[in-house]
């Protein structure tokens, strides 16, 4: 079920008058013509936090928007050689301030611009390189008898 229209404060505090009164959840529900698990959450609502109103979204709020986020997955799956410091430049011309941290984690959920390795060897791929950069390092790591790109059986 869809979120209905939020209830006005005055409508709220003359639930939590009729409740003060002694009026049951049910009583008051259908005098208001509201469903009473609203009635009660309202009323639970105003004896933990002894107020009516919503309170503010907890959070900060975020640092880039939706559409500089589509931004830079763009840029990074055009042109895979882009660095943080790039996209960082990028967004400041575009008027938003932000870190190459803050890029490192709007990119977690997609992955696009590669991941460290648990194991201590992939440490020493460079935070700043490339996408190509890191993949062809990780690649030398693991297959260390093999040439990055090169294929089993080859002659």
């Amino acid at each position: 079920m869809g979120r209905t229209k939020e209830l006005s404060k005055d409508f709220r505090d003359k639930i939590v008058d009729l409740h003060k009164a002694g009026m049951g959840y049910k009583t008051i529900g259908k005098q208001l013509g509201e469903k009473v698990t609203t009635v009660g959450a309202i009323i639970l609502k105003w004896k933990k936090h002894k107020m009516t109103i919503n309170r503010p979204q907890s959070g900060a709020p975020r640092k880039i928007s939706p559409r500089g986020v589509s931004m830079i997955m763009r840029k990074v799956r055009d042109q895979s050689r882009t660095t943080r410091e790039e996209l960082v430049n990028d967004l400041k011309a575009a008027g938003t301030t932000v870190t190459k941290k803050t890029i490192e984690l709007t990119d977690r959920p997609h992955n696009i611009l590669g991941k460290q390795g648990d194991d201590q060897s992939a440490a020493t791929v460079v935070k700043g390189s490339s996408l190509r950069t890191k993949i062809t390092s990780l690649f030398s790591l693991k297959f260390p008898q093999q040439k990055a790109g090169a294929r089993q059986g080859s002659v």
